[in-house]
């Protein structure tokens, strides 16, 4: 029987990345596979969410589209809701 990965609890102050496969919420067209960043908040529900503050490096890579689709609807391109299980160490 193959091992599962068992995935940790993510704490605010933590570093993670967005795993491979995984799109932005907002815009499913746009894929944010190994972004990094810090846990700035846990929001504790089914699923639990977590508040990620993209990094310097991440921030540099963001494509002028999804800058602009933030821009043009209100949110902080700067961070993000993610579920849980979209992250890894």
């Amino acid at each position: 029987m193959p091992k599962t990965k068992t995935i940790s609890r993510f704490n605010v102050g933590d570093k993670v990345r967005v795993c491979s496969g995984v799109s932005n919420p907002d815009y499913d067209d746009l894929a944010i596979g190994g972004w990094v960043g810090t846990i700035a908040e846990v929001q504790k529900g089914t699923p639990p969410t977590l508040l990620v503050r993209w990094s310097k490096q991440t921030l540099k890579k963001q494509s002028s589209i999804y800058r602009k689709r933030c821009e043009r609807d209100g949110f902080d391109g700067n961070e993000m809701w993610l579920a849980k299980v979209d992250l890894e160490p």
